[in-house]
């Protein structure tokens, strides 16, 4: 007659000499070495213990902000230098366009607001006026597109700098070598951009 032992809250039925009886779940854990629902929980305990704890001014919106105080800021805290390389000297460069635009379009509008009696010198200064506003049109535009890109790369980078995937352990896949796939040792590089 087989009796019913509750342990760790799982009811297993045993033979009354204590062994598992052949239908129950301790004889086919036992046969099978660990059951499903165990390595699941050890895969489970696993991932939570190496999950990074992400502080708090680590976060990705304190990331992005870093980008807008500073050029390159956000991308630099990543890890990604070259990126915070290029998008810094390229933000740093259409600032200081816009600004000598600013400047330039000053010193035309004073020339043009004195005036001279020539109408052909004047219409020079207003053409040269108008080619002026649109440089600085376009180095602002380009200059919100770089800033917006830099602060959208920023936060991006900042929730995918922590993951990291397993494919190797991945329970969903069979186990032992792979068929078309060598066996060995193989070599792998990454390059963080």
């Amino acid at each position: 007659m087989a009796a019913m032992l509750v342990a760790g809250g799982a009811a297993r039925a045993q033979s009354p000499v204590g062994q598992p009886t052949a239908g129950s779940p301790s004889a086919t854990r036992d046969s099978l070495g660990a059951s499903q629902a165990d390595e699941r929980a050890a895969a489970a305990d696993t991932a939570s213990r190496h999950e990074p704890v992400v502080k708090r001014f680590d976060q990705p919106r304190w990331v992005m902000l870093r980008s807008l105080v500073v050029p390159g800021w956000g991308q630099a805290s990543n890890g990604s230098w070259t990126k915070a390389v290029i998008l810094g000297s390229g933000e740093i460069a259409l600032a200081t366009a816009a600004l000598a635009d600013n400047r330039e379009l000053d010193r035309l509008r004073e020339q043009i607001d004195v005036g001279t009696g020539d109408l052909d010198t004047q219409n020079a200064l207003i053409d040269r006026y108008n080619h002026r506003l649109n440089l600085l049109n376009t180095h602002e535009w380009l200059l919100g597109g770089v800033i917006v890109y830099a602060l959208v790369d920023a936060y991006v980078d900042a929730n995918f700098k922590h993951f990291r995937a397993e494919f190797e352990t991945d329970r969903a896949l069979p186990r032992g070598p792979r068929p078309g796939r060598p066996t060995g040792a193989r070599v792998s590089l990454e390059w963080a951009f």
